[in-house]
């Protein structure tokens, strides 16, 4: 029997500060509504991903080319 009106005295107890404490301490917090902007790809000149190094290439082949010796 006392274990009953203790648990009945608990759920009262709850059920009085649960209704004291729902809400209305806080001010409303008001977020303003995210915004994506996606960006539109590069209508521009772009070069391929192989064409700089190929330049390097040739330009290495080149200096090559006219650095070389000749032993007469």
């Amino acid at each position: 029997m006392r274990l009953i009106k203790t648990l009945t005295a608990a759920a009262l107890a709850t059920t009085v500060a649960g209704s004291a404490m729902a809400g209305g301490f806080a001010p409303v917090v008001e977020v303003p509504e995210v915004v994506v902007i996606e960006d539109e790809p590069a209508t521009g000149f772009s070069l391929p991903v192989w064409v700089i190094p190929a330049a390097v290439l040739t330009a290495l082949v080149a200096v090559a080319a006219a650095s070389g010796t000749t032993d007469d």
